[in-house]
């Protein structure tokens, strides 16, 4: 359409009703859009092509000109949430099934059954137990022997006068130089586990008769000081009643 302007006129004039009233983006791009010119000149109306309606409810404008920006809409989406059953509702803090979890019963109850077989058989959980009653005079020394019921309990006798009642005396016996050379020349072939050497020591009562003929190598009365600090008064008191030197 045209429209004649007035010659006294400065501008231009519009037709009324020709402006659009747009509610939304996407009504604003189908409506018409009136240019202005100078005096004299006529005034076209052009329509704008419409725009191209991509997935998801996307709008987009075509571009006219490097100036003017793309418009676009977006349709908002709509997320509905899934609703459960009852079923699913009851169950919903239930343990899964199934698994190492619905094997450990078993397990356990296997374990238990092998453990009473092997009591019947008198398996006893080791072959035998020592048991040691130190005392700061006389120490008993018994072992648990492996059987059925209880147990035959087995008390170790001294070997000087055969009694169960030890006493509680060590003596270390003294080298001589042949012996200590033998000993030397043993250690490098093989690695001794224990030092001094077992057939060195004596213990009970052949430790005993040594304590006047070898005071300096017999030690007794030394369970009143084990576990005490080298600063205690049992401590202090044990090295002025022995010979031997206790020492830090």
């Amino acid at each position: 359409m045209c429209q004649t302007t007035k010659p006294a006129s400065s501008t231009s004039t519009k037709k009324k009703g020709a402006q659009p009233m747009t509610n939304s983006p996407a009504e604003a791009a189908e409506t018409s859009t009136i240019i202005t010119q100078p005096a004299g000149a006529s005034v076209t109306t052009v329509r704008k092509r419409r725009g191209k309606r991509m997935k998801q409810g996307t709008f987009v404008a075509p571009s006219q000109s490097t100036q003017q920006q793309e418009e676009y809409y977006e349709k908002p989406r709509k997320t509905t949430k899934k609703k459960k059953s009852n079923s699913a509702k009851r169950h919903q803090n239930d343990q899964k099934s199934g698994g190492l979890d619905a094997l450990l019963p078993s397990l356990a109850g296997v374990t238990v059954l092998i453990f009473i077989l092997m009591g019947h058989m008198g398996f006893r959980g080791r072959v035998s137990v020592a048991g040691i009653d130190l005392g700061t005079t006389n120490s008993v020394i018994c072992i648990q022997a492996l059987s059925k019921t209880v147990g035959e309990i087995e008390c170790i006798k001294d070997p000087f006068n055969g009694s169960p009642i030890i006493p509680s005396v060590v003596s270390f016996l003294e080298q001589s130089s042949d012996s200590s050379s033998s000993s030397h020349s043993r250690k490098k072939k093989e690695k001794q586990l224990l030092d001094p050497d077992p057939s060195h020591v004596v213990v009970g009562q052949a430790a005993k008769l040594r304590i006047d003929s070898h005071p300096h190598h017999t030690l007794y009365h030394a369970k009143r000081v084990l576990g005490r600090p080298f600063a205690d008064v049992a401590v202090e008191e044990l090295r002025h009643e022995v010979e031997f030197d206790v020492m830090a």
